[in-house]
């Protein structure tokens, strides 16, 4: 068998990821800006983002625990379970900036 080599990933860079994060600050949509704001601040995989919880989040400390991931199979629904390594599963430090729109 050979492994099919796996596509080049594209990512925002720093410029860009400013631009994004100020063109969110103007959504009306509290939940939308909320969802994009953690996902682009904290480098999550959108299952991650999917699967977090408000238990998972510490205000107080400033942190973000990731435990779980939530993705749709057709036929299924939605799935959720442990996240997708075990080195996935991690608490990690937010920006105050973010902790205040959360």
């Amino acid at each position: 068998l050979i492994a099919e080599p796996k596509s080049k990933v594209e990512c925002m860079n720093e410029l860009e990821i400013k631009l994004f994060i100020k063109g969110l600050q103007s959504e009306e949509d509290i939940r939308i800006k909320t969802a994009l704001t953690t996902l682009v601040m904290m480098g999550l995989r959108r299952g991650e983002l999917c699967g977090l919880q408000w238990e998972g989040i510490d205000i107080e400390n400033e942190t973000i625990s990731i435990v779980r991931s939530s993705i749709t199979i057709a036929g299924y629904g939605v799935i959720t379970g442990k996240p997708k390594t075990d080195t996935s599963t991690r608490t990690i430090s937010i920006p105050h900036t973010l902790t205040v729109l959360l």
